[in-house]
């Protein structure tokens, strides 16, 4: 039987790879706003939709440029009939380039997000 470095079954491999988040992730297509500065030095702010969503980070496209590292803010729309988005400040952990959008993962500095209002 084929082994890893690990010393666990080669078609286990994939499976501990997979358990290694810190938190449950969630697929949730919420409306989220991102600023911060891009790929150029230029600060930015781009509307798009959550992938998905845990306690410690989420992942959502963008067209903005991005790297690991980048310093983002992230408001998410929560479904509900006023306006109250959660506001997390945010560190590019992951980019995948998908031609002109990138998805990008973010791990969030906090566990609990500020609440704030938006009106349109």
């Amino acid at each position: 039987m084929a082994t890893t470095s690990a010393g666990l079954p080669a078609n286990r491999a994939a499976e501990r790879t997979a358990d290694r988040r810190k938190a449950e992730r969630f697929r949730l297509e919420l409306p989220a706003t991102v600023e911060g500065t891009g790929g150029d030095g230029a600060p930015f702010k781009e509307e798009s939709v959550l992938i998905d969503l845990s306690s410690r980070g989420a992942a959502l496209p963008l067209i903005a440029d991005q790297h690991p590292g980048a310093q983002l803010t992230v408001s998410i729309k929560l479904p509900f009939a006023n306006s109250t988005w959660m506001q997390y400040c945010a560190t590019v952990v992951r980019v995948e380039r998908l031609g002109l959008i990138g998805r990008v993962g973010l791990e969030f500095h906090c566990t609990r997000p500020r609440f704030v209002r938006k009106w349109n």
